[in-house]
């Protein structure tokens, strides 16, 4: 299990930490590649050997730049897309079905958002 980034009271984060379950301890990642800023909120979904996130609030913004974290490389890539992208946003929702990522909803910071990507 992985979790990254956050906010604890005083500090954005983007820190990634990883828990295994079987020694049953936490560890922080020492991952390479295009690490995102610090943010809480985004959204993650796991797709392959990878997860995947986007969006969030780094305490001033609402983002909507999209990363992949190859947990077997503990590589971070940053996704450049096609076409429009979801507006920026967090509390919001995403999934992976069958080869596709949805994203649904979140915080604008001004409206509660229901449109779906």
């Amino acid at each position: 299990m992985f979790i990254f980034g956050g906010y604890d009271g005083a500090t954005w984060l983007n820190d990634l930490h990883e828990y295994e379950f079987m020694s049953q301890k936490w560890s922080r990642v020492e991952a390479e590649g295009s690490i995102p800023s610090v943010r809480s909120c985004p959204s993650w979904a796991c797709y392959k050997e990878s997860v995947f996130v986007f969006g969030g609030y780094d305490g001033v913004h609402r983002l909507n730049d999209f990363h992949e974290f190859n947990a077997e490389k503990k590589l971070w890539t940053q996704v450049v897309c096609t076409g429009p992208s979801p507006s920026p946003r967090y509390f919001h929702a995403s999934v992976v079905y069958g080869d596709s990522l949805f994203i649904f909803g979140g915080y604008s910071g001004t409206e509660r958002l229901q449109d779906l990507y």
